[in-house]
């Protein structure tokens, strides 16, 4: 009597080559014997975009001096893409490309 491996609902054979086993065989039997991790459920991840730190990462994302950051911060253009907490100012920088670019900045325009 020829034993046999169940995987999901495909029974197969001892004596069964490996090099005959199609990769989802093969990935399964490594996940039965704890050879391979499970992939984990994916977790649904709110991504409101990249974030950086200051007003030197975002000049350097933009290629402006931080005096020009300074200035769009302070006359309201990155309103939307700024996060404070006390002395820490983050930038959401996808938004804040996109503001950028509908102030007209011709670097970023083409």
């Amino acid at each position: 009597m020829e034993r046999h491996i169940t995987i999901g609902d495909t029974k197969i054979p001892d004596s069964t080559l490996l090099v005959t086993l199609t990769i989802r065989e093969f990935d399964s039997l490594m996940k039965s014997y704890g050879l391979r991790k499970q992939e984990k459920e994916p977790q649904e991840v709110h991504n409101e975009g990249k974030y950086i730190r200051g007003y030197a990462a975002m000049a350097t994302k933009l290629g402006v001096s931080t005096r020009y950051i300074g200035k769009l911060v302070g006359n309201g253009t990155f309103t939307e893409a700024i996060i404070r907490r006390g002395k820490v100012i983050l930038f959401d920088t996808d938004l804040a490309i996109n503001l950028f670019k509908e102030k007209g900045n011709k670097r970023l325009n083409k």
